[in-house]
Protein backbone atom coordinates (compact mmCIF):
# COMPACT_ATOMS: atom_id res chain seq x y z
CA UNK A 1 0.00 0.00 0.00
CA UNK A 2 2.64 2.16 0.53
CA UNK A 3 4.54 1.60 -2.48
CA UNK A 4 0.96 2.58 -4.27
CA UNK A 5 0.95 6.11 -2.07
CA UNK A 6 4.32 6.96 -3.51
CA UNK A 7 4.22 5.59 -7.49
CA UNK A 8 0.59 7.22 -7.92
CA UNK A 9 1.45 10.56 -6.95
CA UNK A 10 4.30 10.79 -9.61
CA UNK A 11 2.35 8.94 -12.32
CA UNK A 12 -0.59 11.39 -11.97
CA UNK A 13 2.05 14.43 -12.17
CA UNK A 14 3.97 12.92 -14.91
CA UNK A 15 0.36 12.39 -16.89
CA UNK A 16 -0.69 16.24 -15.94
CA UNK A 17 2.82 17.42 -17.68
CA UNK A 18 2.04 15.52 -20.73
CA UNK A 19 -1.56 16.79 -20.91
CA UNK A 20 -0.58 20.21 -20.66
CA UNK A 21 1.72 19.92 -23.03
CA UNK A 22 -0.34 18.28 -25.64
CA UNK A 23 -3.00 21.06 -24.93
CA UNK A 24 -0.37 23.45 -25.36
CA UNK A 25 0.21 22.08 -29.13
CA UNK A 26 -3.39 21.82 -29.90
CA UNK A 27 -3.70 25.17 -29.49
CA UNK A 28 -0.73 26.31 -32.34
CA UNK A 29 -2.11 28.53 -35.13
CA UNK A 30 -2.62 26.67 -37.97
CA UNK A 31 -4.55 27.35 -41.46
CA UNK A 32 -7.97 27.61 -40.76
CA UNK A 33 -11.43 28.99 -41.75
CA UNK A 34 -13.05 31.55 -40.02
CA UNK A 35 -16.97 31.02 -40.14
CA UNK A 36 -19.16 34.24 -39.63
CA UNK A 37 -23.29 32.77 -38.81
CA UNK A 38 -26.06 34.86 -38.60
CA UNK A 39 -29.19 33.08 -37.67
CA UNK A 40 -32.57 34.21 -36.10
CA UNK A 41 -33.95 33.50 -32.81
CA UNK A 42 -35.81 30.06 -34.02
CA UNK A 43 -33.17 28.98 -36.11
CA UNK A 44 -35.68 29.21 -39.26
CA UNK A 45 -33.36 31.54 -41.22
CA UNK A 46 -29.44 30.45 -40.54
CA UNK A 47 -26.65 32.05 -43.04
CA UNK A 48 -23.20 32.03 -43.91
CA UNK A 49 -22.36 35.94 -43.79
CA UNK A 50 -19.25 35.81 -43.88
CA UNK A 51 -16.07 33.39 -44.17
CA UNK A 52 -12.55 34.05 -44.99
CA UNK A 53 -9.18 31.33 -44.94
CA UNK A 54 -6.27 32.27 -42.56
CA UNK A 55 -3.76 31.76 -39.72
CA UNK A 56 -5.42 31.18 -36.69
CA UNK A 57 -6.78 28.92 -33.56
CA UNK A 58 -9.43 26.33 -34.36
CA UNK A 59 -12.51 26.08 -32.09
CA UNK A 60 -13.62 24.12 -29.10
CA UNK A 61 -15.87 21.68 -29.12
CA UNK A 62 -18.84 23.09 -27.19
CA UNK A 63 -21.19 20.20 -25.72
CA UNK A 64 -24.20 19.36 -25.33
CA UNK A 65 -24.71 22.21 -27.33
CA UNK A 66 -27.46 22.44 -30.00
CA UNK A 67 -26.07 21.52 -33.85
CA UNK A 68 -23.26 20.74 -35.64
CA UNK A 69 -21.47 21.80 -38.30
CA UNK A 70 -20.04 19.96 -41.05
CA UNK A 71 -17.01 20.66 -43.50
CA UNK A 72 -17.61 18.75 -46.92
CA UNK A 73 -15.68 17.99 -49.80
CA UNK A 74 -16.99 18.30 -53.24
CA UNK A 75 -17.71 14.54 -53.27
CA UNK A 76 -19.33 14.92 -49.57
CA UNK A 77 -16.56 13.42 -47.36
CA UNK A 78 -16.66 14.63 -44.21
CA UNK A 79 -13.48 16.59 -43.68
CA UNK A 80 -14.19 17.55 -40.28
CA UNK A 81 -17.27 18.12 -37.64
CA UNK A 82 -17.36 20.03 -34.52
CA UNK A 83 -20.33 20.48 -31.87
CA UNK A 84 -21.21 23.86 -31.42
CA UNK A 85 -23.86 26.06 -29.37
CA UNK A 86 -26.20 28.80 -31.13
CA UNK A 87 -27.46 31.11 -28.11
CA UNK A 88 -29.36 34.00 -28.03
CA UNK A 89 -27.42 36.48 -25.70
CA UNK A 90 -29.71 38.54 -23.13
CA UNK A 91 -29.28 42.41 -24.03
CA UNK A 92 -30.00 43.87 -20.96
CA UNK A 93 -31.38 47.79 -20.92
CA UNK A 94 -32.75 50.63 -18.12
CA UNK A 95 -30.81 48.51 -15.25
CA UNK A 96 -31.53 49.40 -11.73
CA UNK A 97 -29.99 51.85 -9.93
CA UNK A 98 -28.75 51.72 -6.16
CA UNK A 99 -29.97 54.06 -3.48
CA UNK A 100 -26.66 55.23 -1.83
CA UNK A 101 -28.51 56.23 1.30
CA UNK A 102 -31.10 53.22 1.86
CA UNK A 103 -29.08 50.92 0.18
CA UNK A 104 -31.94 49.92 -1.53
CA UNK A 105 -32.01 48.56 -5.29
CA UNK A 106 -34.76 50.81 -7.28
CA UNK A 107 -35.92 49.78 -10.34
CA UNK A 108 -35.67 46.18 -11.70
CA UNK A 109 -34.06 44.73 -14.79
CA UNK A 110 -35.79 44.87 -18.46
CA UNK A 111 -34.29 42.67 -21.05
CA UNK A 112 -34.66 42.24 -24.38
CA UNK A 113 -33.62 38.93 -26.17
CA UNK A 114 -32.11 39.68 -30.06
CA UNK A 115 -34.32 38.67 -32.89
CA UNK A 116 -31.09 37.31 -34.58
CA UNK A 117 -27.29 36.69 -33.22
CA UNK A 118 -24.39 36.04 -35.05
CA UNK A 119 -22.25 32.78 -34.42
CA UNK A 120 -18.15 32.40 -35.20
CA UNK A 121 -16.12 29.02 -35.88
CA UNK A 122 -12.92 28.26 -36.84
CA UNK A 123 -12.40 24.84 -38.82
CA UNK A 124 -9.36 23.25 -40.05
CA UNK A 125 -8.35 24.69 -43.82
CA UNK A 126 -8.64 22.12 -46.59
CA UNK A 127 -8.00 23.02 -50.18
CA UNK A 128 -10.58 20.06 -51.10
CA UNK A 129 -13.25 21.64 -48.48
CA UNK A 130 -16.35 22.64 -51.18
CA UNK A 131 -19.21 23.24 -48.32
CA UNK A 132 -20.65 23.73 -45.06
CA UNK A 133 -23.45 22.20 -43.33
CA UNK A 134 -25.38 22.91 -39.94
CA UNK A 135 -27.08 20.24 -38.77
CA UNK A 136 -29.81 21.23 -35.82
CA UNK A 137 -31.02 18.78 -33.19
CA UNK A 138 -33.99 19.66 -34.24
CA UNK A 139 -33.69 18.06 -37.50
CA UNK A 140 -33.27 21.34 -39.41
CA UNK A 141 -30.59 21.84 -41.79
CA UNK A 142 -28.47 24.44 -43.88
CA UNK A 143 -26.34 23.58 -46.74
CA UNK A 144 -23.78 26.44 -47.92
CA UNK A 145 -21.11 26.19 -50.77
CA UNK A 146 -17.72 27.98 -49.97
CA UNK A 147 -15.53 26.53 -52.72
CA UNK A 148 -16.33 29.78 -55.31
CA UNK A 149 -16.20 31.52 -52.21
CA UNK A 150 -12.62 30.84 -51.11
CA UNK A 151 -11.65 31.03 -54.58
CA UNK A 152 -13.50 32.09 -58.17
CA UNK A 153 -10.48 32.68 -60.14
CA UNK A 154 -11.35 35.84 -61.38
CA UNK A 155 -8.15 37.53 -60.79
CA UNK A 156 -9.59 39.71 -58.56
CA UNK A 157 -9.35 39.58 -54.87
CA UNK A 158 -12.98 39.62 -54.04
CA UNK A 159 -14.06 39.60 -50.04
CA UNK A 160 -14.00 36.26 -48.70
CA UNK A 161 -11.08 35.15 -50.71
CA UNK A 162 -7.53 35.59 -49.03
CA UNK A 163 -3.57 34.53 -49.90
CA UNK A 164 -4.22 31.43 -48.27
CA UNK A 165 -6.67 30.40 -50.15
CA UNK A 166 -6.50 32.14 -53.40
CA UNK A 167 -4.19 33.47 -56.35
CA UNK A 168 -6.27 35.96 -56.88
CA UNK A 169 -5.05 37.66 -53.61
CA UNK A 170 -1.43 38.49 -53.62
CA UNK A 171 0.34 37.78 -50.67
CA UNK A 172 2.60 41.25 -50.55
CA UNK A 173 -0.96 43.00 -51.11
CA UNK A 174 -3.50 44.15 -48.95
CA UNK A 175 -6.36 41.07 -48.15
CA UNK A 176 -7.33 41.65 -44.72
CA UNK A 177 -5.58 38.34 -43.33
CA UNK A 178 -1.37 38.96 -42.10
CA UNK A 179 0.56 35.75 -43.18
CA UNK A 180 3.66 36.47 -40.55
CA UNK A 181 5.45 33.25 -41.97
CA UNK A 182 8.90 33.62 -42.77
CA UNK A 183 8.79 33.38 -46.63
CA UNK A 184 10.51 36.59 -48.17
CA UNK A 185 7.07 38.42 -48.73
CA UNK A 186 6.33 41.17 -46.39
CA UNK A 187 2.34 41.20 -45.77
CA UNK A 188 1.22 44.94 -45.58
CA UNK A 189 -1.86 43.48 -43.46
CA UNK A 190 0.35 42.96 -40.37
CA UNK A 191 1.25 45.13 -37.51
CA UNK A 192 5.03 46.26 -37.63
CA UNK A 193 7.50 43.73 -36.04
CA UNK A 194 4.70 40.99 -36.41
CA UNK A 195 6.06 39.53 -39.96
CA UNK A 196 9.43 39.09 -40.21
CA UNK A 197 10.02 40.07 -43.98
CA UNK A 198 9.20 43.71 -43.52
CA UNK A 199 12.64 44.74 -42.33
CA UNK A 200 13.78 47.97 -43.19
CA UNK A 201 15.13 48.90 -46.19
CA UNK A 202 18.04 49.45 -45.01
CA UNK A 203 18.91 46.29 -43.76
CA UNK A 204 17.73 44.57 -46.82
CA UNK A 205 19.89 42.21 -48.43
CA UNK A 206 21.17 43.00 -52.23
CA UNK A 207 19.86 40.66 -54.58
CA UNK A 208 23.21 38.85 -55.06
CA UNK A 209 22.81 38.13 -51.21
CA UNK A 210 19.71 36.82 -51.08
CA UNK A 211 18.71 33.08 -51.77
CA UNK A 212 16.08 32.06 -53.66
CA UNK A 213 12.71 31.86 -51.91
CA UNK A 214 9.45 29.70 -52.20
CA UNK A 215 6.68 31.02 -51.00
CA UNK A 216 4.80 27.94 -49.04
CA UNK A 217 1.50 26.12 -49.91
CA UNK A 218 -1.03 26.73 -46.91
CA UNK A 219 0.06 23.37 -45.66
CA UNK A 220 3.52 24.62 -45.21
CA UNK A 221 2.68 27.34 -42.95
CA UNK A 222 0.59 25.39 -41.07
CA UNK A 223 1.43 23.75 -37.70
CA UNK A 224 3.34 20.42 -38.64
CA UNK A 225 2.23 18.82 -35.11
CA UNK A 226 -0.88 18.31 -33.85
CA UNK A 227 -1.64 16.79 -30.29
CA UNK A 228 -3.37 13.41 -31.66
CA UNK A 229 -0.03 12.72 -32.84
CA UNK A 230 0.96 12.84 -28.92
CA UNK A 231 -1.96 10.11 -28.01
CA UNK A 232 -0.03 7.23 -28.82
CA UNK A 233 2.81 8.48 -26.85
CA UNK A 234 0.94 8.97 -24.28
CA UNK A 235 -0.61 5.90 -23.80
CA UNK A 236 2.56 3.77 -23.93
CA UNK A 237 4.29 5.94 -21.13
CA UNK A 238 1.08 5.51 -19.64
CA UNK A 239 1.31 1.91 -19.89
CA UNK A 240 5.07 1.32 -19.05
CA UNK A 241 4.08 3.66 -15.88
CA UNK A 242 0.99 1.44 -14.52
CA UNK A 243 3.68 -1.95 -15.82
CA UNK A 244 6.70 -0.75 -13.18
CA UNK A 245 3.92 -0.28 -10.71
CA UNK A 246 2.78 -3.75 -11.14
CA UNK A 247 6.49 -5.23 -11.15
CA UNK A 248 7.73 -3.04 -7.91
CA UNK A 249 4.44 -4.73 -6.05
CA UNK A 250 4.73 -8.33 -7.23
CA UNK A 251 8.54 -7.74 -6.02
CA UNK A 252 7.83 -6.33 -3.26
CA UNK A 253 5.45 -9.61 -2.09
Amino acid sequence: MSLCKKIFPKIFAALLVLFLIASALASEEREIIQLSISYDINFNKVELSALKAMPGYLSEEEKPGNATIYLLSNEGTKLYEIRVAFIQPTVLISPPRIDTDTNTVIGDYNAIYPNEGLKQVNVPYYKQAASVKILFDKNKEFAFPIAERLCNNNNSCDEDESALSCKDCEADKQDGICVAAQDGICDPDCFRGVDPDCIPTAQTPTATQREPQVTPTPTQVSTEFSAISFIPILLAILLALLALLYYKKIKGE
